[in-house]
């Protein structure tokens, strides 16, 4: 049934559609007659068409004709010899089997070996050690998982409200803070900061600082570490003495923000600079080269300790100066770059392991402050601090200081994961479950089933709510002997944090 339509031209009435007879027959004839003329017809110049708009319907409408037309070029295929092809069943593509070979390479250099804790203490803890760059197991050797050191402030350094949630009962006492991180949260290092002997804050007296320091290591039996960032070098000079020598035995960690260099190279650092690493060595404590974004001048630094004072490779670290991803974070990772490339290749100046702060994160107000369009504070500063700390990770890092528990949690999944390390307790497979004790596995709640699993009475698989990745990623903590971990995978853990 051919049906034509003409658009109504001023002072007429509308065509009525035609009928299968008559004029729109004699239409149709026309076109099939056109069209077998045109296909005689290479091309068409000097020729304008004016139509009005035709619908066809019952018909296959003469392609080769309209494009000639149109165009004056060649005949169009026809849309229906396309169809048919379109329903040829397509040949099978098969692809030749490929397997990804990573270029390995080996590196003449590798990290010194730092024991954290000593004396007292129920453990000590090991970092550094790798010749390989961060996540390269395929690679070298990563000997030494990066240990998460929490922070305790021995003063209120004024908290946001999101912190507070976890610390509040503890803030202003460090001794309190400290139990409750080991006992509450399974803090396996912490890091007294001693703010209150800033000369221009509370200014307490390094006497003060030196009771503080031996109250919290009595509270505790983990290994410890001190830092002061008062920017005053005599000052954090005298406090460090008197730390070090009423934590004598104890091999603590110290380091000093105040570090600062020469401005002309080639001039003798200062005195106070040079005290800060003969007392280290004297009380034979592990000490920390800091500075912030200055590979050069952390070489400059352990040269001085190293060679200068005579301290040995597994009693140095250094600190790059880690801030807020978002803040300047590409900076501070391409000096861990240089760090490690020099590292690797066997500068014994850029071989002491790298400790960094991610919890740094919480001082910019973005992590913290009530921007109501960039959704929840806490989800935004664990967010902030993750990113933080993964981005020191990948760059190297051998042992990071954090604030937020969520962060931590985080962080630690995360290193379960690189470092397939087998858990030891609940909390340790309780991270990677998704704790909202939904009971469809057949347990009350998910530290009865992290209990389970850990005892072998029942399998990843049972939690329902765990993605195909998440149940893989447990199976292989749980059972990781003989297990690699694929570099594209580990990737993907990265995006995830």
């Amino acid at each position: 049934m051919v049906k034509v339509k003409l658009k109504k031209k001023e002072g007429e009435a509308e065509a009525p559609a035609s009928t299968p007879s008559g004029e729109g027959k004699e239409l149709s004839d026309m076109v099939a007659g056109l069209n077998r003329v045109m296909k005689k017809i290479e091309g068409i110049k000097g020729i304008d068409l004016e139509f009005d708009e035709i619908i066809l319907e019952g018909v296959i409408p003469p392609y080769e004709l309209l494009a000639k037309l149109l165009s004056g070029g060649a005949p169009a295929a026809a849309p229906v010899a396309e169809a048919v092809a379109a329903e040829e069943p397509k040949k099978k593509i098969t692809l030749e089997p490929f397997k990804l070979t990573p270029p390995i390479e080996e590196h003449p250099g590798k990290f010194a070996v730092v024991t954290l804790g000593g004396g007292n203490r129920a453990f000590t803890l090991k970092v550094g050690g790798n010749n390989a760059p961060p996540y390269f197991r395929f690679e070298g050797n990563l000997p030494e998982r990066p240990p998460i050191a929490h922070v305790v402030f021995d003063e209120d350094p004024g908290l946001s409200k999101v912190l507070r949630e976890q610390y509040g009962d503890v803030v202003g006492d460090p001794v309190a803070w400290a139990k409750k991180l080991v006992d509450v949260y399974g803090a396996k290092v912490i890091v007294l900061d001693l703010n209150s002997t800033d000369p221009k804050g509370s200014n307490r007296s390094a006497d003060e600082a030196a009771a503080t320091l031996k109250d919290v290591l009595a509270a505790v039996d983990v290994p410890v570490g001190i830092v002061l960032r008062s920017g005053n070098m005599a000052k954090d000079v005298e406090v460090v003495r008197a730390c070090a020598e009423a934590a004598k035995g104890e091999n603590i960690f110290i380091c000093s923000t105040s570090l600062v260099l020469p401005t002309w190279v080639g001039v003798e650092l200062d005195d106070e600079v040079l005290e800060y690493y003969e007392i280290a060595k004297e009380y034979d404590h592990t000490v920390v080269s800091y500075q912030p974004m200055n590979a050069q001048g952390l070489a400059w630094l352990n040269k001085t300790a190293l060679t200068g004072k005579g301290i040995p490779p597994e009693k140095v670290m250094t600190d790059p100066g880690l801030v807020c991803a978002g803040f300047g974070t590409e900076l501070v990772v391409t000096t861990m770059d240089t760090v490690n490339n020099k590292a690797l290749i066997g500068d014994e100046n850029f071989q002491p392991p790298m400790i960094t702060a991610p919890c740094n994160a919480w001082l910019n107000r973005e992590t913290w402050n009530k921007f109501e369009e960039w959704g929840s504070e806490v989800e935004r500063g664990t967010a902030f601090e993750c990113a933080t700390a993964a981005a020191a990770l990948a760059s190297g890092a051998h042992i990071l200081v954090m604030l937020s528990q969520r962060s931590i949690e985080a962080t630690e999944a995360l290193l379960d994961k690189i470092y397939l390390t087998k858990p030891e307790d609940t909390k340790a497979v309780l991270r990677h479950l998704p704790k909202n004790d939904c009971k469809k596995c057949g347990y009350d709640t998910c530290e009865a089933m992290a209990e389970a699993l850990l005892k072998g009475e029942t399998t990843v698989e049972k939690c329902e709510q765990m993605t195909p990745a998440g149940i893989r990623t447990l199976n292989r903590l749980l059972n990781p002997e003989g297990v690699k971990t694929d570099p594209a995978e580990i990737a993907n853990w990265i995006v995830e944090v």
